[in-house]
């Protein structure tokens, strides 16, 4: 999250002007949360349209849809892309089970390649 917000106004943060962000993962984030909110360091007003920060090329937001501290980007965000992910979890740990999941590996490759970052 924090991370997010630094890309969003890289120099600002301290961040090379020229950075270059070939893929950027949130995974159970709350991106879209602040921004609606409008609490983020970009200080839009809350429901101003948001893009993708312009350093990143590809945003892939990792959700699951029962994970409460998780939240979807693409709805705030034009160009990032939400995946749905099931921890196979219940409402209690699938927050902190996304690392735990081969399947979590996998498809982040499967993403990666499709992308042609890889």
């Amino acid at each position: 999250m924090i991370l997010t917000d630094m890309l969003t106004d890289p120099e600002a943060a301290g961040l090379p002007k020229d950075i270059e962000v070939d893929a950027l993962f949130t995974v159970g984030s709350q991106p879209g949360l602040f921004a609606a909110l409008g609490v983020l360091s970009s200080n839009l007003p809350a429901g101003s349209p948001r893009r993708r920060p312009e350093c990143v090329k590809h945003w892939f937001n990792v959700f699951d849809p029962i994970d409460p501290l998780a939240f979807r980007a693409d709805m705030i965000y034009a160009g990032a892309e939400d995946v749905m992910f099931n921890s196979v979890a219940g409402i209690t740990d699938t927050h902190s089970k996304y690392f735990q999941r081969p399947q979590f590996y996998a498809r982040t490759r499967a993403r990666l390649n499709a992308s042609g970052i890889l």
